[in-house]
């Protein structure tokens, strides 16, 4: 099967101000567009994707699931106002018969698979249909009235701000006066209060609307974010305590990061380090402690996270229709059947301790069709530390068939169990 025989077909129904239009993206590169209805650009356009785009684009097909969602699952009415979407893929299948599935969802159907509308959007993505399809919006100009009513709005703000301040203020003198040390032996106070809590406590890449992308591997020179959700306990409305963040190693400090807070609110907040070059490679420890300054009460949690001087990657894999030698290369999709075919990959191998100079890696390799048929399967180990490069080579014979096939790279390290894939293309016909 050809890659230039592939269509995908998207076709978009709208109603009301829903935008309709048509896209069609073709394995030679070629994308037809036509706008309907409530589109920026109405009639037909077309564009031409690079190689490397339409591989994307296949990519992520594959990755959809698509041959694999039964299409009678999802009914179409043809004379519903809903806003709906069909998605068409035609293709060569065995013996050189064509073969077409379509598959139509409502655009607000919760059930329709998730895949399926993440390969709508990396389509509309890739192709740069986006700036034919949405219509710019032009605000209403503001009106005098909305002018004064905002600077009213500030002056309350601003109002409402400097009372609260004053507030605190008052509260924070009245507590200074206040100390349990000063009771009598023979009393103790009313209330016996729980410890502050720890709601959450993890490390993080990055965090985002108080959202942190959970992670416990990091390489050398990135940013480690300790995100953290807790509360605190009250007093008779009077709230006080502090936390903090240390980061160990082997039982030696590191790092840390103190903070005070005066409120009765649950919060989430974080702290950064940057990992520095003089930090030993391995797990460190994340002790986060809280505590209630007014009862001495406190509570800890903990977490860990890994550095190493660079986590195993795949940095690329591509087919060559030359043998080629370390980043020297001729990238080629298509084949005839009984060439040879070279599959060159570029990747790093880590270390992981201060002391290790060798690294325990997997590489795996496997071309399958898009039936999951496998056609070719090799495995092998390799222990060199840093940047290294690798080619495989392999012939076609007579059990292949004219199709597309995937070729698919595994890279595993045994001494941390962190993995990477990558996959690539390979077109071969008569």
């Amino acid at each position: 099967m050809l890659l230039e025989s592939i269509v995908i077909s998207i076709v978009k129904k709208g109603f009301g101000v829903k935008p309709s239009y048509s896209l069609k993206v073709k394995g030679d590169g070629k994308v037809v567009y036509e706008g309907f209805e409530n589109v920026k650009v109405e009639g037909l356009t077309e564009s031409f994707l690079e190689d490397e785009e339409v591989v994307s684009i296949m990519s992520s097909f594959k990755d959809s699931g698509f041959f694999s969602v039964d299409k009678d699952s999802f009914v179409v009415d043809d004379s519903s106002t809903r806003p709906f979407t069909s998605i068409k893929v035609e293709m060569p299948g065995e013996n050189n018969i064509n073969k077409s599935k379509t598959i139509n969802y409502y655009d607000d159907d919760p059930s329709a698979p998730l895949n399926l509308k993440n390969f709508e959007k990396k389509v509309i993505e890739l192709t740069g249909a986006d700036k034919w399809i949405t219509k710019d919006v032009q605000k209403p100009a503001k009106s005098n009235s909305d002018t004064k009513i905002k600077n009213n709005k500030k002056m309350f703000k601003v109002v409402a701000a400097v009372s609260i301040c004053i507030l605190l203020s008052m509260c924070l003198v009245f507590f200074m006066f206040l100390n349990t040390d000063i009771l009598p032996d023979d009393e103790t106070p009313d209330v016996v209060y729980d410890p502050p809590k720890i709601l959450s406590l993890s490390s993080a890449k990055a965090i985002s609307d108080n959202i942190p992308v959970n992670s416990y591997v990091f390489e050398v020179g990135n940013q480690i974010y300790i995100y953290f959700k807790y509360s605190n306990i009250t007093h008779d409305d009077i709230y006080m305590f502090s936390g903090e963040v240390n980061l160990y190693y082997e039982d030696n400090l590191v790092d840390n990061y103190v903070f005070n807070v005066n409120s009765s609110e649950d919060f989430v907040n974080s702290c950064v380090f940057l990992s520095q070059e003089s930090w030993p490679l391995g797990e460190y420890r994340v002790a986060f402690n809280l505590k209630d300054e007014i009862s001495n009460l406190s509570t800890s949690l903990e977490t860990f996270f890994n550095l190493y001087d660079k986590t195993p990657k795949i940095n690329i894999f591509i087919p060559s229709d030359v043998e080629p030698s370390y980043e020297v290369y001729n990238i080629s999709y298509i084949f005839n059947l009984g060439d040879t075919i070279f599959l060159y990959t570029e990747y790093n191998g880590i270390n992981t301790t201060d002391n290790n100079t060798k690294c325990n890696l997997l590489l795996e390799i496997n071309i399958t069709d898009y039936y999951d048929n496998v056609y070719w399967f090799y495995s092998e180990n390799k222990t060199t530390v840093g940047n290294n490069a690798h080619s495989w080579w392999f012939s076609t014979n007579s059990s292949w068939t004219a199709s597309l096939y995937i070729a698919n790279l595994y890279l595993y390290d045994y001494n941390t169990g962190l993995d990477d894939t990558s996959t690539t293309y390979i077109s071969v016909f008569f």
